[in-house]
């Protein structure tokens, strides 16, 4: 039996390598747009939400360009890069089998759009392995709150007790545990470990530490 009856995943970054991938499309997107950022304005974009994207490169970056807009050209843009780059980690699948023939209850939460993450669960066999599929934005709370955390557990039908968030961000983790539920901190091929690591109840160096 598992030690959780539920885990709520995160998955850029946690089940799938995409992260650098995140990186390129911000940049091409940007230079089609007729905008530039340094590396350092890119990767403090790594954490937001997609409106919250929209949001800072309007202020920031001078987009001039209205919402709906915005998420076409970026997922004409993203859609190529994240199929054809996004990579399962290592040991991913396993985990997930795994922790469902303990028993356990498997949730993803993520704040990419909707159409990317259809396309890497379709591609990454992943969609038949989780019963809840939550996403920020259609969420009644945003990714990042102790609130949202607490809508997916509830409609997973466990208690924040009884239940595991496995993410790469700080933020996450610091949601997890103000809302009652553990917080695995993944610290594998994360550049931000540094900032997850406080915020975590435990660190994995790798998914196969679930098992």
């Amino acid at each position: 039996m598992s030690r959780f009856s539920l885990y709520i995943f995160d998955l850029d970054g946690t089940l799938v390598d995409t992260l650098r991938v995140w990186s390129q499309m911000t940049r091409t997107f940007l230079v089609r747009c007729g905008l530039s950022a340094t590396d350092g304005e890119i990767s403090a974009m790594d954490s937001m939400t997609f409106q919250q994207g929209y949001a800072h490169m309007c202020v920031q970056f001078g987009l001039d360009m209205p919402y709906d807009r915005f998420v076409e050209v970026w997922l004409e843009t993203a859609a190529e890069l994240y199929a054809r780059e996004a990579e399962l980690m290592p040991d991913a699948l396993q985990t997930l089998d795994a922790l469902r023939r303990q028993g356990a209850k498997l949730a993803l939460f993520s704040q990419s759009p909707r159409p990317l993450v259809e396309e890497v669960l379709t591609e990454n066999g992943l969609w038949r392995r989780f019963d809840g599929i939550f996403l920020s934005g259609e969420t009644a709370s945003p990714k990042g709150t102790p609130e949202a955390v607490l809508e997916v557990v509830s409609a997973m039908g466990a208690l924040p007790a009884q239940a595991a968030l496995v993410d790469d961000a700080a933020y996450a983790a610091a949601a997890a545990r103000a809302a009652g539920v553990f917080a695995y901190g993944v610290g594998y091929r994360n550049a931000k470990r540094a900032e997850l690591e406080p915020q975590a109840d435990a660190m994995l160096e790798a998914l196969g530490d679930l098992r």
